[in-house]
């Protein structure tokens, strides 16, 4: 009797934990190696003015795997002797929101509203030279680890990365990984002539469309003087060094499949350099953005859909108020 009623219950049952695996699309493939229009290696570019850095930055997709093997992005450049930074940023910008009921200080107050967690994403970015790295750039993504045997016969792994995840976090925290949607950088101090390979190892692609968009940019110089050129120089406003990340999906838009170069051929959200810039802007609230955009909504008709992108009028990337046991 048992065994029948346990049998009626699972044929009843309806649920196929769809839900817990990615989508993926046809066009966009879980490991992608970026090359430059007419080559193979892009070439650091030289920077001498904050409004070059849009036009330098290459904006591009990657989706998510159905495997346990890492997804990802790779790009190459050729060494010239001097240092190169390697600076990429993912979509969107990510917050824990305040739920203090007096914030101590401005900055908890900045955020006392709950962020859209669902359009979020995160890249690991690695860089080394090309000799030591151990992927199939497009097909499969690899490391800069290099494995040898002592003189007593064991297996030794040695990471030959030049610089890896290792940025400090919103909070200054050292040695912490950067984290969703959260820039990252590394400087090289390169050989000429030798190539170098740019590893960014996707973490997590957002959870409302499984595609995740990010801007790369390689410059000549430091990242510390890179970012002194565009006045970022904390790792909250090193949000806007790079801006517009936020990619498009193919239904929205019409044109050629990235990578694209530049911010102004970038088919970015809309709104979405609005978001970075209240977000990366230490005078704004980010509660008077939120609010904004949702009466902006509300007004519209096309109430905030987070969990998954419905259409591009319902996308918000403030958080659901409800959400926050705050009471504004």
């Amino acid at each position: 009797m048992r065994t029948a009623v346990l049998a009626l219950a699972l044929a009843g049952c309806d649920y196929s934990g769809d839900w817990l695996f990615p989508n993926i699309y046809d066009d966009l493939p879980a490991v992608v190696h970026l090359t430059p229009e007419g080559g193979e290696d892009f070439v650091p570019v030289d920077l001498v003015d904050p409004e070059d850095i849009p036009g330098a930055v290459i904006y591009a997709e990657v989706g998510a795997a159905l495997s346990v093997e890492p997804g990802g992005v790779t790009a190459t450049f050729v060494g010239n002797g001097g240092e190169v930074c390697v600076w990429m940023d993912p979509e969107t910008a990510y917050w824990s929101a305040s739920v203090a009921e007096k914030p101590a200080d401005d900055f908890a107050q900045k955020f006392a509203y709950p962020d859209n967690t669902f359009d979020d994403g995160d890249l690991d970015l690695e860089v080394g030279q090309s000799l030591f790295y151990n992927g199939t750039p497009g097909v499969q993504m690899g490391s800069f680890a290099v494995n040898y045997q002592d003189s007593l016969g064991q297996l030794i792994t040695v990471s030959q990365g030049l610089c890896g995840p290792s940025n400090p976090d919103l909070f200054g925290t050292p040695g912490a990984l950067a984290g969703r949607g959260t820039a990252e950088s590394c400087s090289v101090q390169t050989e000429v002539g030798i190539s170098y390979t740019i590893a960014l190892e996707t973490f997590s692609t957002p959870l409302d469309d499984d595609r995740l968009g990010f801007g790369l940019l390689i410059a000549n110089g430091s990242c510390d003087e890179l970012q002194a050129l565009a006045g970022t120089g904390d790792n909250l406003t090193a949000e806007c060094l790079i801006q517009g990340e936020s990619v498009l999906p193919t239904e929205y838009r019409q044109g050629p499949a990235g990578p694209w170069f530049g911010q102004v051929s970038a088919p970015a959200w809309e709104g979405v350099t609005a978001f970075e810039s209240a977000f990366c802007d230490a005078d704004r609230n980010m509660k008077s953005f939120c609010d904004e955009e949702f009466d902006a909504h509300e007004e519209a008709g096309a109430p905030c859909e987070w969990t998954q992108v419905l259409n591009a009028e319902s996308r918000c990337y403030c958080g659901d108020i409800r959400n926050d046991p705050n009471a504004f």
